[in-house]
């Protein structure tokens, strides 16, 4: 018998077939999951990122294209929407994966330079790729998503969330945000391996929710593991 999971997952599929995808921070991590999933399911994958060496090897990998993307500059976004149009005559999915960690520390120290530059990549960069990619799609009229997060929560089974340390705190972070709380324990229950980074957002996430039972939790857990230095 198949399940309903099954069921969803052939459906999915079927809606990939020739779609073009235009996806930034798209060279590791999170991104990169996300390329893989849909070119497996049969779209055409545009990797937007300033890691030229691994977007290009990417790329190459699951037949796609990559073109260096800094989704502070708008001209750069702006470039990539019209690489996938000159290349596939269509844009069907933007996904503006492509964030950065905001300064760490206490407010008092905080450099507002660094804070611009975190508003340019993380706000501004967003809607750079909101902006292009559906003023493309209401021209080309191919009614298009713009998808700034929700398409990962499809893809987390299929990634395997066990695999990769970056692409689970990834999630952790993006399911805090959004509350969704109970995917944020099973993740981190799941997890082979967890860093520092980790046990940060599982604390801090909690304690910003109010769950302080929860933080303890976690910090009760750091006693049977020992927490491995981020990568990167």
């Amino acid at each position: 018998m198949v399940s309903n999971g099954e069921t969803a997952q052939r459906m999915f599929s079927k809606r990939l077939i020739g779609k073009v995808a235009v996806i930034t921070g798209g060279a590791r991590g999170i991104g990169a999951a996300t390329s893989k999933l849909l070119a497996e399911n049969g779209a055409y994958v545009i990797i937007a990122d300033i890691l030229d060496e691994l977007g290009a090897k990417l790329a190459d990998l699951i037949g796609g294209r990559y073109v260096h993307c800094d989704v502070s500059k708008e001209y750069d976004v702006e470039h990539a929407i019209q690489f996938a149009l000159k290349w596939k005559g269509r844009i069907d999915i933007m996904f503006n994966n492509a964030g950065v960690a905001g300064p760490e520390g206490s407010i008092t120290n905080l450099n507002m330079d660094d804070l611009r530059a975190l508003i340019d990549i993380n706000l501004n960069g967003v809607v750079h790729g909101i902006k292009h990619a559906a003023r493309a799609m209401i021209e080309a009229k191919t009614g298009g998503e713009v998808d700034e997060g929700q398409i990962v929560h499809g893809f987390v089974e299929k990634i395997g969330i066990k695999k990769d340390v970056i692409v689970c705190n990834g999630l952790l972070s993006m399911y805090f945000k959004v509350d969704r709380l109970t995917e944020c324990w099973r993740i981190f229950y799941e997890m082979v391996v967890k860093d520092t980074v980790t046990w940060n957002t599982m604390i801090c996430g909690y304690s910003e929710s109010g769950l302080y039972r929860e933080s303890i939790r976690v910090i009760e857990c750091i006693e049977f593991s020992t927490p491995q230095a981020p990568i990167g």
